[in-house]
């Protein structure tokens, strides 16, 4: 009996497997019982940034911030642009959280603190700048490839990387709703931010469209309505993760300089104005067949108007996105042809308005009316008076050099004057060329308002 007793161990294995189990699931109880200091610790990355050690094997006082980690990080989130890493773009920031933490509590050193205050300060602005030029690029190249012919985008898209992934899923629109971002103990609205930089940048590029427009004759009118078409459509795009940001309609009276009360000018009626009077009547032939103002070769009497000069060095992203999109859409303008033409006047109402359209009209008419008074009246009576009394038909039996050369005799005095090509000729032209563009102006009133009218729905069904 004592021999049996003695073999059969003091804990059975059922027993020692489940005392083995319980002594492993109790090496957590202690961090269990302290689970805020054991989250704390856990989640502590502040050793990240802090590098003392290196600090002292380069002998240098302190890293500079392209060094520092939770910036290369970043950077390195920012350099792959619109790619899923894209959402963890300020996971990397709460490095200074931690940092900051340690500094005070840990370290007790107010110098540390700073310093970490400094370096997120420069930091935070770098991300806030590189992130609202990528998201505004973004948004205007998908912009301008929305504009395009569909059956153009897969060639673009093949040589462009940044069309390619302005086609493909936004991995902005996490950022644009954050609105919870706390660094420092501080909460930041990082929409509102990307909304006052996105206002400002459209309104750049509103600015650079007008810019551009204002430095080149009156044929880029094709070019500016691309171009705000783009604007209006990136705006459009910004607002659906962006909704506190300013109406389109608001930053183009503000960069149009229209913003006045009861303002009836504007820098694109400005420059329309001043191109039609000074450059297109006086230096431009109508053409009837093709319904269109040719550019015939200079003339002494036919100087070309002085303009604004272009902006210098206008960035990609504030044009159409990208280099080659700017590149197409400046085919596509030259395509549009090297004569003030039917498609121009379309371009021209659509980026004056009616409202403006009218105020062209009425300025060509008034210039128009004060040609008669002052410049041909005064020509007509100068040709009375160098046409001859009595001008008779010569007889055939002198031929046909004979009768040009009876003419010409009897219209010495006329030839002679020095202002016929200068002055006579020239104002005639003005006027039919100013008649003219008034027609086409109308036309293409015409057929805006013919189409409006075709929108319109009828009674009981639709339009």
């Amino acid at each position: 009996q004592n021999s049996s007793l003695l073999a059969e161990p003091d804990l059975s294995r059922e027993v020692a497997k489940e005392m083995r189990s319980f002594y492993v699931q109790s090496a957590h109880f202690e961090p269990l019982l302290q689970l805020s200091a054991t989250v704390e610790a856990l989640s502590d990355v502040s050793f990240l940034w802090t590098r003392e050690f290196y600090l002292e094997l380069c002998d240098v006082v302190q890293f500079p911030t392209s060094m520092s980690l939770p910036w290369v990080l970043t950077e390195h989130v920012l350099r792959q642009r619109n790619t899923p890493l894209m959402p963890l773009l300020l996971a990397p920031l709460g490095v200074y959280n931690c940092c900051a933490d340690a500094a005070l509590r840990q370290h007790k050193q107010q110098h540390l603190y700073a310093e970490i205050e400094g370096e997120l300060a420069l930091v935070f602005e770098q991300v806030l700048f590189t992130l609202s030029e990528q998201v505004f690029a973004h948004c205007k190249t998908r912009a301008s490839l929305m504009l395009l012919d569909p059956a153009r985008l897969g060639g673009i898209a093949a040589a462009d990387d940044g069309a390619a992934q302005a086609l493909g899923r936004n991995w902005y629109a996490p950022l644009l709703a954050e609105r919870t971002l706390v660094l420092l103990g501080r909460p930041i609205d990082l929409a509102a931010q990307l909304t006052v930089r996105m206002g400002a940048m459209l309104r750049s590029s509103v600015d650079i469209a007008i810019s551009r427009f204002e430095s080149k004759e009156l044929l880029a009118v094709v070019e500016l309505q691309a171009a705000l078409r783009a604007c209006r459509l990136t705006h459009v795009l910004l607002r659906e993760g962006l909704p506190d940001l300013d109406e389109f309609e608001e930053v183009l009276a503000e960069a149009n300089e229209a913003v006045g009360f009861l303002s009836f000018s504007s820098r694109i009626l400005d420059k329309a104005t001043r191109d039609a009077i000074d450059d297109l009547l006086p230096n431009c032939a109508y053409r009837q067949d093709a319904v269109l103002f040719d550019r015939p070769p200079p003339t002494a009497f036919t100087p070309p108007p002085e303009r604004d000069k272009a902006p210098r060095s206008t960035p990609p992203h504030l044009l159409f996105g990208t280099s080659p999109l700017n590149a197409e859409y400046a085919m596509l303008a030259a395509a549009a042809g090297t004569g003030f033409g039917p498609r121009h006047a379309e371009a021209l109402l659509e980026v004056l308005g009616e409202a403006g359209m009218q105020a062209l009209s009425r300025a060509l008419s008034e210039h128009l009316a004060a040609l008669l008074p002052h410049s041909l009246s005064s020509y007509v009576l100068a040709l009375q008076e160098a046409l001859p009394a009595e001008i008779k038909q010569p007889s055939h039996v002198y031929g046909a050099a004979g009768c040009l050369g009876y003419y010409e005799a009897k219209l010495l005095d006329l030839r002679g004057y020095e202002e016929l090509h200068s002055g006579v000729l020239h104002t005639f032209r003005r006027l039919g060329n100013g008649v003219a563009l008034v027609r086409l102006l109308e036309a293409a009133l015409g057929t805006r308002s013919t189409f409006a009218l075709g929108q319109l729905p009828v009674e009981g069904g639709q339009p």
